[in-house]
């Protein structure tokens, strides 16, 4: 959204006829400034961002579920204890059968010999769990840092433009006292007059939007690292590009299946939706459980005085008849198994597509900027021959006017295409995946 709108402010500034001093290309304003840089950024990101912090919870979430699966592996010991106070003993022929006051603790321990699977198939649902909320939280923090760098080379954009509108405006002010000199002097028109001011005011128009693209650039920015207090901190950084490492489109896609973390999120699905309908067919199968008990209680046998007793058993449990629902169970199990493969599939494609996009308009971005650099230089040198001669009236103010617009266009395109290529190398590390590692920052 944002880029949108500082493309849409380079339409307007360009078609204006401005101008600006070539030192914005060898050096932006602010670029020796201290301040936020792009590492600042990422590092307060990743810190604060909320998007993190509930990515990060759910890895935590996931893992406690796992480990409550694999609690089922062990045996349940529980202890419980109970004390009964009987007002009236019951007695036959005047024995008590009873005692008033009774006792008893007991000791149960229940151990799962077999259940066909279930609880593998359990552990393992909890296991994928785990893996799919870390791949979540990569997949957070790869959008995050795109995120940051879009905004962060927006600011750097909109400062650029911000500066060309700046110089646009103080050279179209001189370029009006030239214009009244020499219409003092009989060799221009008063309309020459009048489109010269006319274009001044366009020029200050022109500033007074780039300083509010810049604004809401820099807020945009605070917004996404999520840190208020970085609002009054100055932007530092340069937008330039990175020579190129000569890997080829096809080792990307390969890098982006075998690290997007969406991709294995998605295969971590399939084998979840694997394992599920295998948990779905063991709910219907026998199991077989060890189960012992000892008790301690008082009175015993009829005797007020504290004894124990032990039993140990074994209990199977064979499901006959459910109603038919454990084929209803699998057979949507293996529907969802079948959704999960072919949404994989489905991604695998549509992630191809994206790494293909972020390549191609990275290399189209190379090629605009050492077109644009070349431009600039002649852009330069035509305009500063055009000056010096329309100062002494030897050509006319459309002549200038082109002139100055073809210069403006060439800084405009350059920094855009600049902007363009870090975008498009944001959206590369972004979609193969390699992007939000500590070494991309």
């Amino acid at each position: 959204m944002k880029a949108r709108r500082i493309k849409a402010f380079v339409f307007s500034l360009a078609v204006a006829c401005n101008v600006a001093s070539a030192d914005t290309i060898s050096s932006g304003a602010g670029g020796a400034e201290q301040g936020l840089t792009l590492e600042n950024c990422l590092d307060i990101a990743s810190r604060e961002s909320d998007m993190i912090k509930i990515a990060s919870e759910e890895v935590i979430a996931a893992s406690g579920l796992k480990r409550q699966a694999r609690g089922a592996f062990m045996p349940d010991i529980r202890l419980s204890g109970a004390y009964t106070k009987i007002p009236e003993v019951p007695s036959i022929l005047g024995f008590e059968m009873g005692s008033e006051d009774n006792y008893s603790g007991k000791l149960t321990l229940t151990q799962s010999l077999f259940t066909w699977g279930r609880i593998l198939q359990g552990y393992r649902q909890a296991r994928y769990g785990e893996d799919i909320a870390e791949e979540s939280y990569r997949q957070a923090r790869n959008e995050l840092y795109s995120n940051v760098k879009t905004a962060f080379y927006s600011v750097l954009l909109a400062r650029h433009l911000k500066n060309i509108a700046a110089e646009t405006l103080s050279v179209m002010e001189r370029h009006y006292e030239v214009t009244q000199a020499l219409y003092n002097a009989g060799k221009v028109s008063g309309l020459d007059v009048s489109r010269v001011k006319v274009q001044t005011v366009n020029s200050r128009t022109n500033l007074i939007k780039a300083e509010n693209e810049l604004t809401l650039a820099g807020k945009s920015l605070i917004n996404i690292i999520n840190d208020p207090t970085a609002a009054g901190r100055d932007i530092s950084g340069e937008l330039s590009a990175s020579p190129d490492t000569g890997r080829s489109l096809y080792e990307y896609i390969e890098t982006a299946f075998s690290s997007r973390p969406e991709l294995l999120s998605a295969a971590t699905r399939t084998k979840m939706g694997e394992s599920l309908v295998k948990l779905a067919r063991s709910e219907h199968r026998p199991s077989l459980a060890l189960i012992g008990n000892y008790e301690y209680t008082k009175p015993y046998n009829f005797v007020d005085d504290w004894d124990s007793t032990w039993n140990v058993s074994c209990a199977l449990t064979f499901p006959l008849f459910s109603g038919f629902s454990s084929f209803g169970q699998v057979k949507a199990a293996k529907s969802r198994f079948n959704q999960m493969a072919m949404g994989e599939s489905l991604l695998r494609s549509s992630v191809k597509l994206e790494v293909e996009r972020a390549f191609l308009n990275r290399q189209n971005a190379s090629e605009r900027i050492r077109a644009q650099e070349e431009n600039v230089k002649a852009a330069k040198e035509n305009l500063a021959i055009i000056e010096k001669r329309y100062g002494r009236g030897l050509v006319s103010d459309l002549e200038l006017r082109d002139t100055q617009l073809a210069f403006t266009q060439a800084q405009v395109q350059y920094y855009t295409a600049l902007f363009d290529w870090n975008i498009a190398d944001a959206e590369l590390k972004k979609a193969t995946g390699q992007y939000g590692d500590e070494n991309e920052k």
